[in-house]
């Protein structure tokens, strides 16, 4: 829900908070707890470095086919370019009805 505002924030930043929560955990409850509590998040991390990484290519894909789209379209439009007004007439033509 509000990913984009986390997709926001920089890396450092992130890195800094992390530090500073291990720091706070590692004060108040020492050095076990600190390191079931990294082993804990680890599963946690792997998700969103997983979801991230399938979102990046799904967006390349979209890219790729967006590109191919483009392409295709471009290539029609230059063999419409090319052929003259009575061909065009005459394509026309064979979809028209003149009744």
């Amino acid at each position: 829900m509000f990913e984009w505002v986390l997709g926001m924030i920089p890396w450092w930043i992130w890195a800094a908070v992390i530090v500073a929560a291990i720091v706070a955990v590692q004060m108040t409850f020492g050095w076990k707890v600190t390191t079931g509590a990294l082993i804990a998040a680890l599963p946690a991390l792997g998700a969103i470095w997983g979801r991230q990484l399938g979102s990046e290519q799904e967006r390349a894909k979209q890219d790729r086919e967006t590109l191919d789209h483009v392409r295709i379209r471009k290539e029609t439009d230059d063999g419409i370019d090319q052929i003259g007004h009575a061909d065009v007439d005459e394509r026309l033509a064979r979809w028209n009805r003149d009744e």
